[in-house]
């Protein structure tokens, strides 16, 4: 079932093109700049298009993908003036789409050539977030605490922070479950719907944990016998420091703009007084021309309002900066957590599928260093970190091999005192075999991927299980691998 918002909710998949002049000193292996997409494509703005008109009256040209019950599935097509193209797929309730104007076979049948190289393309997958505004929210009070509820199609979230915070994390978790998608198509429905609980407070987080009787340092975890994803940071502390400077902000431009407001209103009185009083025309806007430099030398030319503005619009900027940091370590464990939520509930459950614990811990990293950016969620830019560590491991003389990553057992993915610097590593290879076969090789979320982590395949080797997925001998994959993942 599709996720219930009372207006508009777009979580949209922008698929970028580079231009040829930003094609230069590449390697034929390189994720960002891949043959199988074409440099360029003159006369877009010509094309034959289908058109979509949203209830609110804004029209998007492209093509249409698909149309249910539950959904709609639409590829905007966007080239801005001098910068390249890109695709923009949307997702609507239909309740949100007005009209929907198609395409006949022969002009619809083009379209789709000239698009579906592009929507092939895992790494240029960037996952726009919806709106706050148009999230639909409930409110309960349990124990003498406000808690807003969300539901949608992948879960219900459950938070004691505020309204705006609420909403903000239910666009956020929304955005990093299509970004799921886009690599791992959803093939199950789970008997027990997830359900994520957001501690507007780390006390309250530590609570209840406490009451869990769990010893977690991390600002997330994942439940999988219950089926529940708990988080929590200082969210309502911050968001409310920032809701009074802004409110603050909002008096200090309504003081100004009422300024403006009773300035033109003078004038326009003065105006009519001098008419009144027989002056001319041309006497009137000369008199009115000076006291409006008089008015601009005095409040404005002066600095006085552009400086005011000035800092206000800083202190916006600062105010939401800000908040990205405060909430940035959660939300990166949180995408991480709910990515193995993900992947038991809709794709690959315990009990039908064994998913080795390489793979699911470096798929889960790939989601966790995903990169924000104006909105859109980028989820095929290495994290540098990551990727400086990797490539320094991979130098040392004595290196870990795929062999052994894929032979280790659950107990080298457990960070204790003893075994962090181990388990670190392990952790690194993960992510950097999981990112080369999603976005270079392009393995994950085919039929290839299935019958590895099919319950039959378990029985084979994990070398030999291996060699079948990827089609290669392992010596000779290593070595590729390897030269791509120093070569980034």
């Amino acid at each position: 079932m599709f996720n219930r918002l009372d207006c508009v909710v777009c979580f949209s998949i922008l698929v970028v093109l580079q231009s040829c002049a930003a094609q230069v000193a590449i390697t034929a292996e390189d994720p960002a700049t891949s043959s199988k997409i074409p440099s360029h494509i003159e006369g877009s703005a010509l094309w034959a298009m289908e058109s979509l008109e949203r209830a609110d009256g804004k029209v998007f040209r492209g093509l249409l993908q698909h149309r249910k019950e539950d959904e709609v599935k639409f590829a905007e097509v966007r080239r801005p003036a001098g910068k390249p193209w890109f695709l923009v797929i949307h997702y609507y309730h239909p309740d949100s789409v007005k009209s929907i104007a198609r395409l006949k076979n022969q002009d619809r049948s083009q379209l789709i050539e000239r698009i579906s190289a592009l929507l092939k393309e895992k790494s240029r997958a960037r996952i726009e977030s919806g709106r706050m505004d148009d999230v639909s929210l409930t409110s309960v009070t349990r124990d003498g605490r406000l808690w807003f509820v969300y539901s949608g199609q992948w879960f219900q979230l459950e938070s004691s922070a505020d309204e705006a915070t609420t909403r903000r994390c239910v666009v956020r978790v929304e955005q990093i479950f299509r970004a799921y998608q886009q690599i791992l198509p959803a093939k199950t429905t789970p008997s027990k719907q997830l359900r994520v609980v957001l501690h507007g407070s780390m006390d309250a987080y530590r609570d209840d944990l406490h009451n869990r009787e769990l010893r977690i340092e991390n600002p997330a975890f994942f439940s999988a016998e219950q089926n529940l994803i708990i988080a929590g940071s200082d969210l309502t502390r911050y968001a409310r420091s920032v809701a009074e400077i802004k409110k603050k902000n909002r008096a200090l431009r309504q003081l100004y703009e009422r300024k403006d407001v009773e300035f033109n209103d003078m004038l326009g009185q003065l105006a009519r007084d001098l008419a009144k009083n027989g002056f001319t025309k041309k006497e009137i806007t000369f008199e009115l021309t000076i006291r409006n430099a008089k008015w601009k030398a005095e409040n404005r030319v002066d600095g006085e309002y552009w400086e005011m503005m000035r800092q206000i619009n800083a202190v916006d900027r600062r105010n939401e900066a800000l908040f990205e940091d405060v909430t940035q370590e959660m939300f990166r464990r949180l995408y991480h957590e709910a990515f193995h939520a993900y992947v038991e509930n809709y794709v690959y459950p315990a009990g039908q599928s064994f998913v080795p614990r390489w793979l699911n811990e470096g798929l889960a990293q790939i989601f966790e260093n995903s990169q924000l950016d104006e909105g859109t969620l980028r989820i095929d830019a290495p994290g540098q970190e990551l990727l400086d560590q990797l490539q320094i491991e991979l130098k040392r003389n004595r290196q870990l091999t795929i062999t052994e990553l894929l032979e280790s057992q659950e107990s080298a993915f457990l960070l204790t005192h003893n075994t962090e610097s181990a388990s670190q590593v392990h952790y690194l290879y993960s992510w950097g075999l999981a990112y080369y076969l999603t976005f270079q090789k392009d393995l994950f979320g085919s039929d290839g991927q299935d019958i590895y982590v099919s319950r039959k395949a378990q029985d084979l080797l994990p070398v030999v299980r291996f060699e079948e997925l990827v089609r290669t001998r392992l010596p000779a994959f290593e070595r590729q691998w390897r030269t791509y993942m120093l070569g980034l």
